[in-house]
């Protein structure tokens, strides 16, 4: 895991991606509908709450601060795709709902192996959802294909930090904090961008 104290520190960036969030939020404000600022204003809080659960593990782990580790990031990956899923690619709420909840089981099952690729088994099943989305939406491929870049560069530092830390005293971890970060922000930035689309056109059409 690398320094706990580094590792703690470098959550900053999510308060730090959170403040761009509600800073872009509050400029748009009067350009989206009630539905869309509770979705952006729940996902700019549970960037933060990420940060802030993330620190408190790394700082004093116990089982109380694992759960407000595990659960922000849950949900907001969560509502993210749910997000994607119904502005971004237009499908029915029962089509959306049947992904979310493979995606959930997938999740579970991962859960179960928290020793494999160093815990970041669990994951997998969004990175994979991520890619899919990616390829199979051409309109915001580029978008989508950041979010997973970024999410995809983590993973892959997360999974080596256990075996880099001998040798290298600092570690990983704090890298994926970083990339996670970023790659939470670009997400943030596409559903803003698609609720404004899709609110300005439904005001348009109105």
């Amino acid at each position: 895991m690398g320094m706990e104290p580094f590792n703690a520190a470098s959550n900053l960036i999510f308060i730090v991606c959170a403040a761009v969030c509600a800073a872009l939020l509050f400029r748009d404000w009067a350009k989206l509908q009630t539905k869309s600022r509770l979705v952006l204003l729940s996902l700019s809080t549970l960037i933060m709450l990420i940060g802030m659960g993330s620190a408190a593990f790394h700082f004093k782990p116990t089982h109380t601060t694992h759960a407000f580790d595990l659960i922000p990031i849950g949900l907001f990956i969560l509502l993210a795709l749910i997000s994607l899923l119904k502005k971004g690619f237009k499908l029915s709420w029962p089509l959306i709902v049947a992904i979310a909840s493979v995606w959930s089981c997938f999740t579970a099952v991962a859960s179960t192996a928290p020793q494999f690729l160093a815990g970041s088994l669990v994951y997998v099943p969004t990175l994979l959802l991520l890619l899919c989305m990616a390829v199979v939406n051409p309109q915001y491929n580029r978008k989508l294909w950041a979010v997973f870049s970024f999410f995809g560069m983590g993973l892959l530092i997360r999974a080596i930090d256990l075996p880099l830390c001998d040798s290298f005293s600092m570690g990983t971890h704090w890298l994926w904090h970083v990339c996670t970060a970023l790659a939470a922000l670009q997400s943030y930035l596409l559903i803003l961008h698609l609720c404004r689309t899709n609110d300005t056109n439904a005001t348009a059409s109105a």
